[in-house]
């Protein structure tokens, strides 16, 4: 190889490092990777000829070496352009590996504050001539007020005249159809009756009830939502019962307190 050939292929290199910069600024921005092995895949036999010619041909050292920096211009933008397309679209292969469901339900809304609101509270009472106790439960209506399926996990504590729910605390899971309302119970508690020695015709109930739900749509992932509340009834149940089958309308006061919705 002689001095004019070197001196070639000298100046083609440093021409195609030169272009290979503006092709890198040029493929910050990552595009189709099939068009990465394009341009690519295209360079290759320009520059394996430029390399041939620059050692083989017989023209005029002059024009040779014009030639090969114009080709080199040509070829370092085009050929680090398409490989830089090709890491950029790898690279970015890589970085997005979150799995689809994860991606879907972190789209999903989730409830609105005061989604879940309570009607109402009252006592539900069972008397039986032939049995000196009362069976008394916490009976709190809840409703669902937004569109879609809600799922909760609740747990509730509580004690009527002073006597607990067999636990201090009762865990369980549901879920709450589109504006329906639905109810969350207590444990049954015994009351013991008056005895007949009192001459009383009224069992005097206080009950407290205290509830929290973390709750969230059933598409979500995890629970977003929290309602709480404390609930105090008072009631009296009179205990003369009437023929089977009569119903008896008895007035009770129901008071909230300790509210919080998050």
């Amino acid at each position: 190889m002689d001095d004019n050939t070197g001196w070639s292929l000298l100046c083609c290199l440093a021409v195609l490092v030169a272009g290979s910069l503006a092709g890198w600024a040029l493929a910050m921005t990552p595009q189709q990777y099939a068009r990465g092995w394009v341009f690519l895949l295209s360079t290759l036999p320009l520059l394996g000829w430029l390399i041939l010619w620059s050692i083989m041909g017989n023209s005029n050292d002059h024009w040779r070496r014009l030639l090969s920096a114009g080709v080199g211009i040509v070829i370092g933008p085009v050929f680090v352009y398409g490989l830089s397309e090709i890491v950029a679209y790898k690279s970015k292969s890589r970085i997005n590996t979150t799995p689809a469901s994860h991606v879907i339900a972190a789209v999903v809304e989730s409830p609105k504050i005061g989604s879940i609101r309570m009607i109402q509270s009252n006592l539900q009472v069972k008397l039986s001539v032939s049995k000196s106790d009362a069976e008394v439960q916490v009976q709190a209506e809840l409703i669902n007020d937004s569109d879609e399926l809600i799922q909760f996990h609740a747990i509730t504590a509580g004690n009527i005249n002073g006597v607990w729910f067999n636990v201090n605390k009762v865990e369980f899971d549901g879920y709450a159809y589109p504006h329906q309302p639905f109810y969350l119970l207590s444990n049954k508690v015994e009351i013991r009756k008056p005895s007949k020695e009192n001459n009383q015709d009224y069992l005097k109930l206080v009950a407290v009830y205290e509830y929290t739900l973390h709750y969230k749509f059933a598409a979500e992932v995890a629970f977003s939502r929290i309602t709480q509340r404390g609930i105090k009834v008072e009631q009296e149940v009179y205990l003369k019962l009437g023929k089977r089958g009569t119903q008896k309308v008895i007035p009770y006061v129901s008071q909230t307190y300790g509210e919080l919705e998050e």
